[in-house]
């Protein structure tokens, strides 16, 4: 397996085009796929920082309670787990249809979001790669 280091410099890399291709999506006006992004980017830049502290998850999307409870000595934990959850809270429901019962119309993400809501998710993704970025460095040297 490889090293915890390199595990979380990998799900940065990572966590960074996701935050690139949200920008590109919310310049071409494709709200609900940059919200997908942005929450994949938050998504990424925690599991990079747990990898630090060698945790890896692979499996689950919601990981912004791991996140606070693993750094309680990061000041900023609760803030940022705040945001991260805000974008995991919208999960599924950016990226699928869904269509489960009759009485309801079939809700299609793509005429849902608008750009106010892309915009405050790209603004969430932004501020959790930021803050987490200066963690890593200083405490780590990553």
């Amino acid at each position: 397996m490889p090293h915890h280091r390199d595990i979380a410099q990998a799900f940065l890399k990572e966590a960074q085009a996701d935050l690139r291709s949200a920008k590109l999506l919310l310049a071409g006006k494709e709200y609900s796929q940059t919200i997908v992004h942005c929450q994949h980017a938050a998504e990424k830049t925690l599991k990079a920082a747990l990898a630090l502290r060698n945790i890896i998850i692979t499996r689950q999307h919601t990981v912004s309670p791991d996140f606070a409870a693993t750094f309680p000595d990061f000041g900023e934990a609760n803030q940022i787990a705040l945001a991260a959850s805000a974008l995991e809270k919208e999960g599924t429901r950016t990226e699928y249809p869904f269509f489960g019962r009759s009485d309801l119309p079939i809700w299609i993400p793509s005429e849902q979001y608008n750009e106010a809501d892309a915009s405050e998710a790209l603004e969430k993704a932004e501020y959790v790669y930021r803050t987490i970025i200066a963690f890593v460095r200083e405490k780590y040297g990553l």
